[in-house]
């Protein structure tokens, strides 16, 4: 009895993954790409990763704990000492400098990082911007499976609750769970509501699935690192792998939180960085190697990597950094503009003004980048209106066209 109420539970929670917004899609594009959402929780210090400066470039009073023999380039693109094991992808790689977020708090800055809009309430209901970029792919079936999380994402679907269980199922209690969401499916068949009708369409993607599962080979269970703090990060990123290959989910969200150094920060940034993003790069190397039913998967799969905050370019008195309202961004593989960097920042790291058509200084004017446009910028390139949901920001055609 226990166990068939937790197959009955496992089956409410894949309903859950199946919920879609109101989407229009008049404007979609052939072919969507994948999506993973790196989320690089704590705060990365720019500094030492995607926005590396020389002495001559900064305030004296700013942390530069390397000289410029550190700095990796390739083309317009640098990567600081923390983000090398990245370098042999530089070419497939974008970078967004001083991008503008409104929380120096982490769980609303997560929460806004959710939704790529700032200034949005921790708690306040909005369909998130995975939700969105998921629910516009055609053929994935299911929207996002998220990795990982915080206090921020309490109440979403996680792989904790979810995918790993579903792995482990006997054919048997397979059955239990296929026949539970076929009749919630056809329960929400006859929706007049717009939503319900689409959710049903999902839950149908999800016994689909569920009648896939039993054929499909398991999910890869290499090893790809030994360091402790990345061994979770590298399964993670092994099960993004299985899901993009097969054609299970449109996107995928990673959340490893390990970034925030108030105490110590060169130390103990390069300490996470130098477990975590040799894990990355190996992800890197993977989707070029593979392929699915629409061809090579680094050209279908679209690499964010940020964090919710950023880090202060002065130390404090233990030596670590306090936060910051401005990240940086990488972004790689699907229709993204190789070896390019775009934004800019000041001698105390600061954003500064850019014009908004190329990424460039301008001789006068311009504004700065914000979390708003990178938003809005993505969603229209899968054929998602911006404003629909409340997201005014300004397009950024040279991140996508």
């Amino acid at each position: 009895m226990l166990r068939r109420r937790f197959l009955g539970g496992l089956a409410a929670a894949l309903a859950s993954l199946a919920v879609v917004p109101r989407l229009s899609r008049a404007t979609a594009p052939r072919r969507t790409p994948y999506h993973l959402f790196v989320m690089l929780g704590g705060g990365i210090d720019a500094i030492l990763t995607l926005d590396p400066k020389t002495r001559t470039e900064v305030d004296p009073s700013v942390d530069l704990p390397y000289d410029a023999r550190s700095i990796h380039s390739t083309g317009e693109l640098t990567l600081g000492p923390n983000m090398v094991s990245l370098a042999p992808w530089a070419g497939r790689a974008a970078v967004l400098r001083g991008v503008l977020t409104s929380s120096v708090a982490h769980d609303p800055a997560v929460y806004q990082l959710l939704l790529m809009r700032r200034g949005i309430p921790l708690g306040s209901k909005h369909v998130t911007f995975l939700d969105l970029v998921g629910s516009a792919h055609r053929t994935a079936q299911f929207p996002v499976v998220r990795f990982g999380g915080s206090s921020a994402l309490k109440g979403m679907i996680t792989s904790e609750t979810v995918f790993e269980r579903l792995l482990t199922l006997s054919p048997e209690e397979l059955d239990v769970v296929r026949n539970q969401v076929r009749k919630q499916a056809d329960w929400l068949a006859g929706s007049r509501d717009r939503e319900g009708a689409a959710t049903a369409s999902r839950l149908r993607g999800t016994v689909e699935f569920l009648d896939r599962l039993p054929a499909l080979p398991g999910p890869a269970a290499e090893t790809w690192t030994t360091a402790p703090d990345a061994k979770e990060f590298a399964q993670h990123l092994q099960r993004c792998l299985w899901l993009f290959e097969h054609d299970l989910t449109a996107c995928a969200w990673v959340h490893r939180f390990r970034f925030d150094t108030h105490v110590d920060n060169n130390a103990e940034q390069g300490r996470v960085s130098s477990a975590l993003f040799p894990v990355l790069a190996r992800f890197v190397e993977e989707l070029a190697k593979r392929t699915n039913a629409h061809g090579s998967l680094l050209d279908q799969v679209r690499i964010i990597a940020t964090s919710e905050l950023g880090r202060f370019p002065k130390l404090n008195s233990e030596r670590g950094k306090h936060h910051f309202p401005e990240v940086p961004m990488l972004f790689m593989g699907a229709g993204i503009p190789g070896g390019r960097a775009f934004g800019r920042t000041g001698r105390m790291m600061e954003a500064l003004p850019i014009d908004v058509n190329t990424g460039r200084a301008t001789g006068n004017g311009g504004s700065v980048m914000t979390l708003d446009d990178v938003g809005a910028t993505l969603l229209r390139s899968v054929g998602v209106d911006p404003e629909l949901y409340g997201n005014s920001g300004r397009h950024l055609p040279f991140l996508v066209p």
